[in-house]
């Protein structure tokens, strides 16, 4: 896992013991969701003037080469409890808030592990990460996305997303069985990545993103830059919130 993230910056995750029905189900209430007539899902519309991300919104915009990106999505918060607004949780399908719940509590289970086995490779103890998080679960906050992406007739002319890296920690993802995520190491097609969409399926995927709390300072971790090693980058520490500011507006870190 150390080895995949350093060299890829992405793994495929296996023995994580979140239960297939578990998953199965987060899909299944994702899948009905999407294919509910267009006025319910908009009861639950993204409201760009809030600054807010969360609620169901479409990506309609042009990405490098004038491809248009060709996806819908719904957002919102599952943990910690504090953090989360049920009012972006649609009320149908049936079955939609405790599928997320239930999953909500396995991938809090999971983020932990992995940030466990990220410190053990960086040579600091198993929970320093989570430490540098504010440490323990309220620390966390993890954010369920759910992307759908229909087919084109013309897949050559659009992208599911544009390349790009996540503004989170790390991400979590479930994909159905629709190839489309393309990974960039080399100068080829790992951190960076884009989607494709289909001809013919619908293809959809379930990111969790993991990240800090907004007002939490973020910067290179102590023992990593100290004495004889330098800083990598010339990174300003700064809260989370003032970070994502800087990248989703392409300003210096």
């Amino acid at each position: 896992m150390v080895e995949a993230a350093r060299e890829w910056g992405i793994f495929q995750a296996v023995n994580h013991g979140v239960p297939a029905d578990a998953v199965a189900e987060l899909q299944r209430v994702g899948r009905e969701f999407f294919a509910l007539p267009q006025e319910e899902k908009q009861r639950y519309a993204m409201d760009p003037a809030s600054g807010k991300t969360e609620g169901y919104g479409s990506s309609v915009q042009r990405s490098p080469g004038d491809r248009k990106i060709w996806s819908d999505n719904l957002f919102h918060t599952i943990s910690p409890p504090a953090a989360v607004n049920h009012g972006f949780w649609p009320e149908k399908p049936r079955g939609y808030r405790e599928a997320n719940e239930a999953y909500c509590g396995h991938m809090r289970r999971l983020t932990r592990e992995v940030l466990e086995r990220l410190s053990a490779g960086l040579g600091l103890e198993e929970g320093a990460m989570a430490e540098a998080f504010g440490g323990g679960d309220d620390g966390l906050v993890l954010m369920q996305k759910v992307n759908f992406y229909p087919p084109c007739p013309e897949p050559e002319l659009v992208l599911g997303f544009a390349p790009h890296t996540d503004l989170c920690a790390f991400t979590v993802l479930v994909a159905d069985d629709v190839p489309g995520l393309q990974v960039s190491k080399d100068g080829r097609w790992a951190v960076l990545h884009r989607v494709t969409v289909s001809k013919e399926k619908t293809r959809m995927s379930w990111p969790v993103f993991v990240h800090p709390r907004l007002e939490y300072v973020v910067a290179p971790h102590p023992r990593l830059v100290a004495g004889e090693i330098p800083a990598k980058y010339d990174y300003k520490a700064k809260t989370f919130e003032d970070y994502m500011y800087c990248k989703i507006n392409k300003l210096p870190q």
